[in-house]
């Protein structure tokens, strides 16, 4: 919302900000979260990589992970 309120142009914030502004968040924040994944135990950065692939985690159990 922080973001949206600074990047609105007038009075009025429409729905075409939000990509933009979800991107501005992203793009800044990108180094801060590859420093943090580096950080990572390896079992830790293949279970966040495995939920990526998958695009939302289901029935998360430890075990080998493909």
């Amino acid at each position: 919302m922080n973001i949206l309120f600074l990047k609105t142009p007038g009075a009025t914030c429409g729905m075409e900000m939000i990509e933009d502004a979800i991107n501005y968040i992203v793009n800044f924040t990108a180094d801060t979260y590859a420093e943090l994944l580096y950080q990572l135990p390896e079992k830790q950065k293949q279970v966040l990589i495995a939920i990526n692939r998958e695009g939302q985690a289901r029935n998360v159990v430890s075990g080998a992970i493909n």
